[in-house]
């Protein structure tokens, strides 16, 4: 879900549609299209002339994959994923998108 202030403008239920063979890999895969989805709708503000300035924050509840996707080195976690899932890494160290972790647990 994608909130502009406080309004709902954009989200997503389904299932995903590749296989991953661990759940870390599922929840990296599944950060990679909310950071596509992300870089989609801050291009339609750019193109609606409002400025974006800051980097999208987007709220994971899954520690191990934002480690993964902060880590700039591929280890054994990674190296097997499809090199299209990695775009996420480069699009967090251009400083576009912000992970933060939460809790949903509590």
């Amino acid at each position: 879900m994608f909130c502009l202030e406080t309004n709902i403008i954009s989200w997503c239920s389904r299932k995903q549609d590749s296989i991953a063979l661990s759940n870390a890999e599922a929840e990296y895969i599944y950060a990679n299209k909310v950071v596509c989805q992300s870089i989609w709708l801050r291009r339609i503000l750019s193109n609606l002339h409002q400025k974006v300035i800051n980097p999208t924050v987007i709220l994971y509840d899954n520690m191990i994959a934002i480690v993964m996707i902060k880590n700039p080195v591929f280890h054994t976690k990674s190296k097997h994923m499809q090199l299209r899932y990695h775009f996420i890494k480069y699009i967090v160290s251009k400083k576009k998108i912000q992970l933060k972790f939460i809790n949903i647990n509590n």
